[in-house]
């Protein structure tokens, strides 16, 4: 199994609805960043990438033939190189729309101190509850440090951001 369908639009765009579209046109399964966060194990791969280092694509999307949201749009220009069949959706809403539901949704649940302190005293007992924390220091990096270079209250910048990257 390859991947045949390569989502470019960023998160909050419509990508789980897109998911489940492409799930139920039989283009599945489809992975999204829900997988991610149920395959915390991936993220190594997912690291490597964010360094320019080889990935094993195949072995992140064994099992997939469809692939949107985050991380996988960040890499899309990669993954079609990889994946040289695959057709690329780019899902899109309007720029101010788009800010306001991240704002209120992924980036204000980062994990704040409280919650990161309760994940640490459990972190010497459970591998899962480790790689979790693994993703989301990606997801911080990846997206908020990286993507967002660090300015992502700034509404000005970010929809800039977002409407260089459609």
């Amino acid at each position: 199994m390859t991947l045949r369908i390569i989502g470019v639009g960023w998160g909050r765009t419509g990508t789980l609805s897109l998911k489940t579209a492409l799930e139920i046109l039989r283009f599945g399964p489809c992975y999204h960043m829900t997988e991610l966060l149920k395959n915390p194990e991936h993220v190594s791969q997912w690291q490597r990438a964010l360094n320019g280092d080889s990935v094993d694509w195949d072995s992140i999307f064994k099992g997939y033939e469809s692939a949107v949201d985050y991380p996988t749009c960040q890499y899309w220009d990669l993954l079609g190189r990889h994946f040289k069949d695959a057709k690329y959706i780019l899902t899109i809403r309007d720029a101010d729309t788009w800010y306001e539901s991240v704002k209120s949704t992924i980036y204000s649940t980062k994990p704040n101190l409280l919650s990161r302190l309760i994940m640490m005293t459990m972190l010497p007992f459970s591998r899962h509850k480790r790689l979790l924390l693994d993703v989301f220091k990606y997801i911080e990096k990846s997206i908020w440090e990286i993507d967002f270079e660090g300015r992502f209250e700034d509404k000005k910048y970010a929809i800039q951001k977002f409407n260089d990257h459609i």
